[in-house]
Protein backbone atom coordinates (compact mmCIF):
# COMPACT_ATOMS: atom_id res chain seq x y z
CA UNK A 1 0.00 0.00 0.00
CA UNK A 2 0.95 3.40 -0.66
CA UNK A 3 2.97 5.17 2.35
CA UNK A 4 2.11 8.62 4.24
CA UNK A 5 5.61 10.04 4.81
CA UNK A 6 3.57 13.52 6.61
CA UNK A 7 3.26 11.10 9.62
CA UNK A 8 6.48 9.06 8.95
CA UNK A 9 5.11 5.43 7.58
CA UNK A 10 7.58 3.12 6.23
CA UNK A 11 8.82 -0.34 5.61
CA UNK A 12 11.34 -2.90 7.31
CA UNK A 13 13.26 -5.45 5.57
CA UNK A 14 13.99 -8.20 7.70
CA UNK A 15 16.21 -11.55 7.34
CA UNK A 16 16.82 -14.41 8.95
CA UNK A 17 19.59 -17.11 9.19
CA UNK A 18 18.96 -20.27 9.75
CA UNK A 19 21.14 -23.22 10.41
CA UNK A 20 20.33 -27.16 10.81
CA UNK A 21 22.97 -29.76 11.39
CA UNK A 22 24.09 -32.63 8.85
CA UNK A 23 21.81 -35.16 10.28
CA UNK A 24 18.92 -33.49 10.42
CA UNK A 25 19.57 -32.59 5.87
CA UNK A 26 19.76 -35.81 5.91
CA UNK A 27 16.15 -36.75 8.03
CA UNK A 28 14.50 -34.02 6.08
CA UNK A 29 15.52 -35.96 2.69
CA UNK A 30 14.74 -39.29 3.88
CA UNK A 31 11.69 -38.33 5.56
CA UNK A 32 10.75 -36.78 1.87
CA UNK A 33 11.96 -40.47 -0.32
CA UNK A 34 10.81 -42.57 2.43
CA UNK A 35 7.66 -43.58 4.59
CA UNK A 36 9.61 -42.09 7.44
CA UNK A 37 13.59 -42.10 8.29
CA UNK A 38 14.59 -44.67 11.16
CA UNK A 39 17.76 -43.45 13.37
CA UNK A 40 19.51 -46.57 12.02
CA UNK A 41 19.10 -45.35 8.64
CA UNK A 42 19.88 -42.04 9.24
CA UNK A 43 23.44 -43.49 10.62
CA UNK A 44 23.74 -45.42 7.71
CA UNK A 45 23.62 -42.73 4.64
CA UNK A 46 26.47 -42.82 2.40
CA UNK A 47 28.12 -39.87 3.34
CA UNK A 48 28.15 -37.80 6.67
CA UNK A 49 26.99 -34.62 4.57
CA UNK A 50 23.65 -34.27 2.19
CA UNK A 51 24.88 -33.08 -1.54
CA UNK A 52 23.54 -33.90 -4.72
CA UNK A 53 25.70 -36.54 -5.45
CA UNK A 54 24.79 -38.17 -1.55
CA UNK A 55 21.00 -38.33 -2.62
CA UNK A 56 21.70 -39.25 -6.06
CA UNK A 57 24.11 -42.36 -4.84
CA UNK A 58 21.06 -43.36 -2.05
CA UNK A 59 18.60 -43.43 -4.73
CA UNK A 60 19.99 -45.57 -6.93
CA UNK A 61 20.89 -48.21 -4.14
CA UNK A 62 17.10 -48.24 -3.45
CA UNK A 63 16.48 -48.61 -7.39
CA UNK A 64 18.63 -51.47 -7.22
CA UNK A 65 17.46 -53.29 -3.95
CA UNK A 66 15.47 -56.44 -5.27
CA UNK A 67 11.50 -55.64 -5.83
CA UNK A 68 9.06 -56.51 -2.97
CA UNK A 69 5.21 -56.94 -3.38
CA UNK A 70 3.06 -55.29 -0.27
CA UNK A 71 0.49 -57.78 -1.86
CA UNK A 72 2.51 -60.70 -0.87
CA UNK A 73 3.61 -59.47 2.48
CA UNK A 74 -0.72 -58.96 3.18
CA UNK A 75 -1.32 -61.59 1.85
CA UNK A 76 1.55 -63.69 3.98
CA UNK A 77 0.30 -62.04 7.17
CA UNK A 78 -3.62 -62.03 6.47
CA UNK A 79 -4.79 -64.70 4.35
CA UNK A 80 -8.40 -63.32 4.30
CA UNK A 81 -11.08 -65.47 3.29
CA UNK A 82 -13.69 -64.58 0.96
CA UNK A 83 -17.14 -65.97 1.48
CA UNK A 84 -17.08 -67.62 -1.96
CA UNK A 85 -15.46 -67.94 -5.20
CA UNK A 86 -15.47 -64.98 -7.70
CA UNK A 87 -13.50 -62.95 -10.48
CA UNK A 88 -10.77 -61.72 -7.92
CA UNK A 89 -10.98 -64.30 -5.13
CA UNK A 90 -10.20 -67.69 -6.56
CA UNK A 91 -9.13 -70.49 -4.03
CA UNK A 92 -5.85 -71.59 -3.97
CA UNK A 93 -5.08 -75.30 -4.45
CA UNK A 94 -5.87 -77.11 -0.87
CA UNK A 95 -2.43 -78.92 -0.79
CA UNK A 96 -0.39 -75.21 -1.00
CA UNK A 97 0.76 -73.24 1.50
CA UNK A 98 -1.52 -71.04 3.08
CA UNK A 99 -4.41 -73.28 2.37
CA UNK A 100 -7.50 -73.23 5.21
CA UNK A 101 -9.25 -76.21 6.84
CA UNK A 102 -12.12 -76.07 8.92
CA UNK A 103 -13.87 -78.30 11.54
CA UNK A 104 -17.75 -77.40 11.33
CA UNK A 105 -19.67 -78.56 8.73
CA UNK A 106 -21.55 -75.49 6.89
CA UNK A 107 -19.88 -72.33 6.23
CA UNK A 108 -21.39 -68.44 5.54
CA UNK A 109 -20.20 -69.59 1.58
CA UNK A 110 -23.18 -72.33 1.31
CA UNK A 111 -25.33 -69.71 2.40
CA UNK A 112 -24.44 -66.86 0.64
CA UNK A 113 -27.64 -67.88 -2.08
CA UNK A 114 -29.76 -68.95 0.37
CA UNK A 115 -32.66 -67.82 -2.48
CA UNK A 116 -31.46 -69.68 -4.84
CA UNK A 117 -31.87 -73.77 -4.17
CA UNK A 118 -31.16 -75.02 -7.60
CA UNK A 119 -28.31 -77.36 -7.25
CA UNK A 120 -27.78 -76.14 -3.81
CA UNK A 121 -30.06 -78.40 -1.46
CA UNK A 122 -29.60 -80.69 1.45
CA UNK A 123 -30.83 -83.96 1.55
CA UNK A 124 -30.43 -86.43 5.03
CA UNK A 125 -30.11 -90.40 4.60
CA UNK A 126 -29.85 -92.81 7.22
CA UNK A 127 -32.42 -93.05 10.07
CA UNK A 128 -29.41 -92.96 12.92
CA UNK A 129 -26.46 -92.04 12.05
CA UNK A 130 -27.85 -90.22 9.60
CA UNK A 131 -25.00 -88.66 6.47
CA UNK A 132 -26.02 -84.89 5.41
CA UNK A 133 -25.02 -84.32 1.86
CA UNK A 134 -25.18 -80.24 0.80
CA UNK A 135 -25.37 -79.75 -3.62
CA UNK A 136 -24.78 -83.44 -4.29
CA UNK A 137 -21.75 -84.42 -1.66
CA UNK A 138 -21.81 -85.86 1.62
CA UNK A 139 -20.54 -82.84 3.91
CA UNK A 140 -20.77 -85.29 7.63
CA UNK A 141 -22.05 -87.51 9.45
CA UNK A 142 -24.18 -87.08 12.50
CA UNK A 143 -25.35 -89.89 15.45
CA UNK A 144 -28.81 -87.80 16.03
CA UNK A 145 -30.25 -84.79 13.82
CA UNK A 146 -28.63 -81.43 15.62
CA UNK A 147 -31.94 -79.30 15.81
CA UNK A 148 -31.68 -76.56 18.17
CA UNK A 149 -33.94 -77.26 20.81
CA UNK A 150 -36.10 -73.79 21.44
CA UNK A 151 -38.12 -74.98 17.88
CA UNK A 152 -39.91 -78.01 17.26
CA UNK A 153 -38.53 -80.76 15.59
CA UNK A 154 -39.38 -82.04 12.67
CA UNK A 155 -39.85 -85.33 10.96
CA UNK A 156 -36.48 -86.23 8.55
CA UNK A 157 -37.72 -87.51 4.98
CA UNK A 158 -34.83 -88.98 3.01
CA UNK A 159 -36.63 -87.89 -0.08
CA UNK A 160 -37.29 -84.28 0.84
CA UNK A 161 -34.61 -81.34 -0.68
CA UNK A 162 -33.77 -79.05 2.22
CA UNK A 163 -31.98 -75.81 1.80
CA UNK A 164 -30.17 -73.28 3.84
CA UNK A 165 -33.00 -70.53 4.24
CA UNK A 166 -34.17 -67.57 5.36
CA UNK A 167 -32.46 -64.09 6.82
CA UNK A 168 -29.12 -65.23 8.15
CA UNK A 169 -25.61 -67.40 7.08
CA UNK A 170 -24.93 -70.36 9.13
CA UNK A 171 -22.32 -68.93 12.27
CA UNK A 172 -19.21 -70.69 11.44
CA UNK A 173 -18.29 -72.62 14.95
CA UNK A 174 -19.29 -76.05 15.78
CA UNK A 175 -22.76 -75.30 17.59
CA UNK A 176 -23.46 -72.30 15.57
CA UNK A 177 -27.13 -72.14 14.36
CA UNK A 178 -27.82 -72.12 10.86
CA UNK A 179 -31.66 -72.54 9.46
CA UNK A 180 -33.13 -75.45 7.09
CA UNK A 181 -36.46 -74.90 5.24
CA UNK A 182 -38.26 -78.06 3.70
CA UNK A 183 -39.70 -76.01 1.12
CA UNK A 184 -41.42 -72.79 -0.47
CA UNK A 185 -43.71 -71.19 2.08
CA UNK A 186 -42.23 -74.18 4.94
CA UNK A 187 -41.23 -72.64 8.29
CA UNK A 188 -37.53 -72.19 8.82
CA UNK A 189 -35.67 -74.50 11.61
CA UNK A 190 -32.94 -73.35 13.51
CA UNK A 191 -30.32 -76.10 13.42
CA UNK A 192 -26.77 -76.48 15.27
CA UNK A 193 -23.49 -76.36 12.71
CA UNK A 194 -22.36 -80.02 13.52
CA UNK A 195 -18.61 -80.80 13.42
CA UNK A 196 -17.33 -82.82 9.90
CA UNK A 197 -17.25 -86.28 10.94
CA UNK A 198 -17.16 -89.47 8.82
CA UNK A 199 -17.17 -92.99 10.10
CA UNK A 200 -15.88 -96.41 8.45
CA UNK A 201 -19.73 -97.00 7.22
CA UNK A 202 -19.43 -93.48 5.41
CA UNK A 203 -15.71 -92.76 4.40
CA UNK A 204 -16.12 -93.27 0.52
CA UNK A 205 -18.45 -90.71 0.83
CA UNK A 206 -16.25 -88.30 1.56
CA UNK A 207 -13.69 -88.37 -1.37
CA UNK A 208 -11.11 -86.76 -1.58
CA UNK A 209 -9.48 -86.73 1.47
CA UNK A 210 -6.00 -85.30 1.87
CA UNK A 211 -3.60 -86.51 5.00
CA UNK A 212 -3.15 -83.30 6.78
CA UNK A 213 -0.41 -82.78 9.31
CA UNK A 214 -1.33 -82.94 12.66
CA UNK A 215 -2.86 -79.72 14.32
CA UNK A 216 0.57 -77.76 16.32
CA UNK A 217 3.10 -79.73 14.78
CA UNK A 218 4.41 -76.81 12.67
CA UNK A 219 2.43 -77.77 9.78
CA UNK A 220 -0.69 -77.26 10.37
CA UNK A 221 -1.82 -74.26 13.29
CA UNK A 222 -4.61 -73.28 14.48
CA UNK A 223 -5.43 -69.60 12.86
CA UNK A 224 -4.59 -66.73 15.37
CA UNK A 225 -7.02 -64.37 14.42
CA UNK A 226 -8.32 -61.29 15.91
CA UNK A 227 -12.52 -61.59 16.41
CA UNK A 228 -12.75 -64.99 15.21
CA UNK A 229 -15.31 -66.72 16.44
CA UNK A 230 -14.55 -69.87 15.08
CA UNK A 231 -13.24 -70.38 18.91
CA UNK A 232 -9.72 -72.67 17.20
CA UNK A 233 -12.05 -74.68 14.70
CA UNK A 234 -9.52 -72.48 11.54
CA UNK A 235 -6.63 -73.89 10.94
CA UNK A 236 -3.82 -72.89 7.97
CA UNK A 237 -1.46 -74.88 6.30
CA UNK A 238 1.98 -73.65 6.66
CA UNK A 239 3.92 -76.28 4.76
CA UNK A 240 2.99 -77.43 1.48
CA UNK A 241 1.67 -81.19 1.09
CA UNK A 242 3.44 -83.79 -1.49
CA UNK A 243 1.23 -86.46 -1.55
CA UNK A 244 0.12 -88.41 -4.59
CA UNK A 245 -3.92 -87.82 -4.07
CA UNK A 246 -2.58 -83.73 -4.35
CA UNK A 247 -2.06 -84.36 -8.17
CA UNK A 248 -5.62 -85.62 -8.41
CA UNK A 249 -6.91 -81.93 -7.37
CA UNK A 250 -7.82 -79.25 -9.89
CA UNK A 251 -5.49 -76.55 -9.50
CA UNK A 252 -8.67 -73.75 -8.45
CA UNK A 253 -11.28 -75.32 -6.77
CA UNK A 254 -14.92 -74.05 -7.49
CA UNK A 255 -18.06 -74.17 -5.76
CA UNK A 256 -19.21 -76.58 -7.78
CA UNK A 257 -16.74 -79.14 -7.43
CA UNK A 258 -16.44 -81.78 -4.99
CA UNK A 259 -15.50 -80.70 -1.10
CA UNK A 260 -12.32 -82.00 -0.32
CA UNK A 261 -11.65 -83.28 3.58
CA UNK A 262 -8.47 -83.68 5.56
Amino acid sequence: PPLNEEIGEGYYLMSFEHEISENDKIARFLNRATFGATRAEIDNFPTSKLTTQSAAQWIQSQIDEPSTSHRAWFRKRLNARSTRPDIKFIPDHPCHIGSRWRRYTFSKKDGHQWWNTEGRTIRVSGDGPYVITFAGHARTTVETFPWKNEFPKITIDPSTEYSIACWDFPEEWIGGTWYMRAGPGMYCRPVLNPPIYFDTNTTQLANPVVPLPAVGSGGLEVIDQQKNESSGQEFILLNGLDHDICTQLPDIMYEEDPPVFG
